[in-house]
């Protein structure tokens, strides 16, 4: 792949999160988003594909990382930044989640959908929503790329840039959340930061 040489420098946790200040800065920021969509995660708290970095505010209770990146682990599960909380952390896949069924008051993920093709998508979604507790919340936040180029030209070429191979439209998105997770979906969409950006966020109460 032509851009591999840049995929293998984003695994380092310093440059990804140095990437992430540089995009999610200007206009609505991410920070704003998280807030809307994760600011009120209370008890334990799944963190699918959590990365390096706690993107989402920190929950009052227990935050477990999962990610299959050693790496990010370790910088994840280390930071103490709240007394509120305790951080622990998880290396495996998202479509393999080692926990048992009922286990966490929430789920969330930030960003990672795209990085997975649809059948690991779906088993994803279907693992969150088998291991929240009847009443707990899903809460999944991915970027979405234009209907058509014309629409976000640059957020389109970013898109087409970006490591995850599988950047779906809006609607696309939706289709795929709703088989696997069928329920009553609360779904915002919206544009973010200087590349205008757009993303979508879906929460879902477990019945």
């Amino acid at each position: 792949m032509a851009w591999s040489w840049l995929y293998r420098t984003l695994e380092s946790p310093r440059v990804y999160n140095a990437v992430q200040r540089v995009l999610g800065a200007g206009g609505e920021t991410l920070d704003g988003v998280y807030r809307r969509g994760f600011g009120e995660s209370r008890g334990t708290v799944l963190d699918v594909g959590c990365g390096p970095v706690r993107d989402a505010p920190v929950p009052t209770g227990r935050l477990v990382g999962l990610d299959v990146n050693p790496q990010y682990i370790v910088r994840y599960a280390s930071a103490r930044d709240d007394a509120s909380c305790t951080t622990l952390g998880v290396v495996a896949s998202a479509a393999a989640v080692p926990f048992a069924d009922m286990s966490f008051d929430e789920c969330h993920t930030v960003a990672v959908l795209h990085h997975l093709d649809d059948e690991l998508a779906g088993r994803a979604i279907a693992e969150m929503v088998r291991v929240l507790k009847p009443g707990g919340r899903l809460a999944l936040f991915d970027m979405v790329r234009p209907e058509r180029f014309r629409d976000g030209p640059l957020a389109s070429i970013l898109c087409a840039l970006d490591r995850g191979e599988h950047v779906r439209t809006a609607a696309r998105l939706e289709r795929l959340v709703r088989e696997h997770g069928p329920g009553d979906w609360k779904i915002e969409s919206f544009r973010y930061a200087w590349p205008r950006l757009q993303g979508v966020l879906m929460i879902l109460r477990k019945p």
